[in-house]
């Protein structure tokens, strides 16, 4: 149900943002620096429960939850029925690596400059179909630091 609203939305959960130190939607760990990004390495750290939200007043010992969020009052599960940020998770974290990686990194996995020309330039000439209301258009791979 809840899987289509925007990021906005999530603003509403009232809770700590994905770099901060207790940022993981779907578990209860302090996260680490780690190469200057946060990273929470124990993948047997305990789950997250909708039941931790319904808490807030009693205790709030994680830090994960900032105030009490006005969705309690909708009755629905604030863990369970918001999906992870795909944007800052996926299009902004793997896939700019894997970019980085093609277009910079070692010999054996690295595109022909050529290729990456190519790619660029199909991307930006793409960006004049996406309409204006969409806030990210497509660049070119050249500007993959910004």
């Amino acid at each position: 149900m809840l899987q289509h609203f925007s990021y906005c939305s999530r603003v509403l959960l009232l809770c700590c943002h994905h770099n901060g130190y207790f940022g993981c939607e779907k578990c209860c760990q302090k996260g680490k620096w780690d190469n200057n990004r946060m990273t929470f390495p124990d993948s047997n750290a305990p789950k997250r429960k909708d039941s931790d939200f319904d808490s807030f007043a009693h205790d709030n010992d994680s830090g994960h939850i900032l105030e009490k969020s006005p969705l309690l009052k909708v009755d629905i599960g604030l863990v369970t029925q918001f999906p992870l940020d795909y944007m800052h998770m996926v299009c902004l974290g793997v896939m700019r690596k894997l970019l980085i990686s093609w277009c910079r990194g070692p010999l054996n996995v690295r595109f022909f400059s050529r290729g990456i020309d190519i790619l660029s330039n199909r991307l930006v000439s793409y960006s004049r179909n996406i309409p204006d209301e969409l806030p990210r258009k497509p660049r070119s791979l050249r500007e993959i630091d910004r």
